[in-house]
Order: structure tokens, then C-alpha cells, then sequence
């Protein structure tokens, strides 16, 4: 059973009418595509940007930390030149208190003595 004429006819403009229709969807899916790779790109651009941007955010603290820790570093120097002088402070206040007790030992050992010659004076005249 051939085909006429005409049946192929119809035929041939029918596929040639699903080949504009696949032909027209492929071109739109690339068309979408294409445009979905711009809008990636885009954004991958901005996310790269943004990424940046938190590195030197980074970066500045890091460097705020350094300086943080410098300031302490240097707290801790003044610190242990105080307790040096502290120190030193403690050392010569030792020595006071040895020379105070001195001191006092020397009045009170020269108000026995006083009380004692008074005593042996007051025995004597009566």
C-alpha cells in the first residue's frame, strides 16, 4: 500500500511543522540557559565580592587582635615591674621593722633601767 501524493504531502508539512516546534522549544531552553548562566555568573561574582569583603573584615580583626594582644603583653610588663618595686617596698620594709623593734626594744630596755634606778633610788631614801 503506497502513499499518495497528497498523504505524503501532508505528512512532510506536518514534520516539517513539528521540526519549527522542536527546532522554536530548543532554541528557548538555550535561550533559558544562557540566561541562567548570566544570572550564576552574576551572582557568583557578587558572592566572590561579598567573600572579599569578609576577608578584609578578617584581616582587620586580626589586626585588632595583634594590637589587643601588644596592650596586653604590655600590661603584663608594667605588671611584673610592679611587683618588682613591690617587692623591693617589702624588702625595706623588713628592714624598718627590724629597726623599729630595735627602737623599741632599746626605749623599752632604757625605761626598766630608768624604773629600776627610780625604784633603787626610792629604796634608798626610805
Amino acid at each position: 500500500m503506497g502513499l499518495g501524493n497528497e498523504q505524503l504531502v501532508v505528512r512532510v508539512a506536518r514534520l516539517e511543522i513539528m521540526e519549527d516546534t522542536v527546532l522554536t522549544a530548543i532554541k528557548e531552553v538555550r535561550d533559558a540557559v544562557t540566561s541562567l548562566e548570566r544570572r550564576m555568573d552574576n551572582r557568583f561574582e557578587q558572592v566572590d565580592k561579598r567573600f572579599e569583603q569578609v576577608d578584609k573584615r578578617f584581616e582587620q580583626v586580626d589586626k585588632r587582635f595583634d594590637a589587643v594582644d601588644r596592650r596586653f603583653d604590655a600590661v603584663d610588663r608594667r605588671f611584673e615591674g610592679m611587683e618588682r618595686r613591690f617587692e623591693g617596698v617589702d624588702r625595706k620594709l623588713e628592714q624598718v621593722d627590724r629597726r623599729f623593734m630595735w627602737i623599741v626594744g632599746t626605749q623599752i630596755a632604757t625605761l626598766l633601767a630608768i624604773v629600776a634606778g627610780l625604784f633603787g633610788v626610792i629604796t634608798r631614801v626610805f
